[in-house]
């Protein structure tokens, strides 16, 4: 009875309790448990005081190079249907690796082909920002020079302007000074 109620429950997915994701999985139940948390599963207390958890299907099948198993020829329950399926486990070694690229290399041909027009493209597109970024550079440079410029010049407006401000003062003192001397003594001088 109770593997009825773990059956499929309807799209891509399946209502298992935490012992029997963390058999398919590989996992302790309470790590089970915290997975069901982290995703967010829909968990359901049933009448018989178990909780079961709406796993999808996909978080079901793992990559046989996470399982860490060796080659063999055996059968293994499919976690979609819960049926017995012969499962064949294959060692990965250069000749597969040479045989795999063998195949794959006419089709990856056309796409390598794009993307290295792909990149072509984006050089050209640097070459111009790069040229683009070395003129402002040197826009930069030459408006700060005429900016360095003209501070030396209103510096030396205004030095001039102090230096004309302080002869009129001196002028006016002076004058101020003559002024000021008794009748006798502007006559002895």
């Amino acid at each position: 009875m109770a593997s009825d109620i773990s059956l499929a429950v309807g799209d891509g997915a399946r209502r298992m309790t935490y012992a029997e994701l963390a058999a398919v999985r590989g996992i302790s139940p309470a790590s089970a448990k915290r997975l069901a948390q982290r995703h967010h599963w829909g968990r359901q207390l049933g009448n018989d005081g178990v909780t079961r958890v709406t796993v999808p299907l996909s978080a079901l099948v793992e990559p046989a190079e996470t399982k860490g198993i060796d080659v063999t020829d055996d059968n293994d329950m499919s976690p979609a249907t819960g049926a017995t399926v012969p499962v064949t486990r294959v060692d990965v070694t250069s000749d597969v690796i040479d045989d795999i690229t063998g195949d794959v290399a006419p089709s990856v041909a056309p796409v390598i082909a794009a993307l290295a027009g792909a990149v072509e493209a984006l050089r050209g597109q640097l070459e111009i920002a790069n040229g683009r970024a070395g003129r402002a550079e040197q826009r930069i440079e030459e408006l700060q020079r005429r900016i360095d410029g003209l501070y030396t010049d209103l510096a030396d407006a205004r030095t001039a302007a102090m230096i004309t401000s302080c002869e009129a003062a001196a002028l006016r003192a002076e004058n101020a000074l003559l002024k000021a001397r008794p009748w006798w003594r502007r006559w002895l001088r």
